[in-house]
């Protein structure tokens, strides 16, 4: 399934590449190269260093978007180090509860709450990365 669902990204991320040169592509036959260069320094640049420096802003998270890959790529990236997750409750089956999951970093410690673990730890990591 995760396999599946990688490809499944990797198509969608290609095929909005291929939309984004399209419509550059479109923009200098239609108002010349110029606009279009001005287009992408002062519109697109600032957007992918944000995207290059683990910083993407929450408007471009897809569906696909994995919040406890990102919190660990940027632990990784800044301190070399992954984050620990701990649960601090289980929900018995059927009881109506939810799980409850802790994230540690050297930067953050956040809580999440679900109706299983992976939603849990998803909800925590979403937490620590602040969205």
């Amino acid at each position: 399934r995760e396999e599946t669902l990688e490809k499944l990204e990797a198509t969608v991320v290609s095929q909005a590449a291929d939309c984004v040169e399209s419509m550059i592509g479109a923009l200098a036959i239609e108002k010349g190269l110029d606009v279009a260069t001005g287009f992408v320094a002062e519109k697109l640049v600032p957007r992918l260093r944000e995207v290059a420096d683990g910083e993407m802003l929450a408007e471009f998270r897809g569906p696909m978007f994995d919040p406890i890959s990102e919190l660990q790529s940027r632990t990784q990236k800044k301190f070399q180090e992954i984050p620990e997750y701990e649960c601090l409750h289980e929900a018995e089956l059927r009881s109506g509860e939810n799980f409850v999951f802790k994230v540690t970093t050297q930067a953050v410690t956040a809580k999440g709450e679900g109706p299983n673990k992976r939603a849990a730890r998803r909800n925590a990591a979403k937490n620590a990365l602040g969205i």
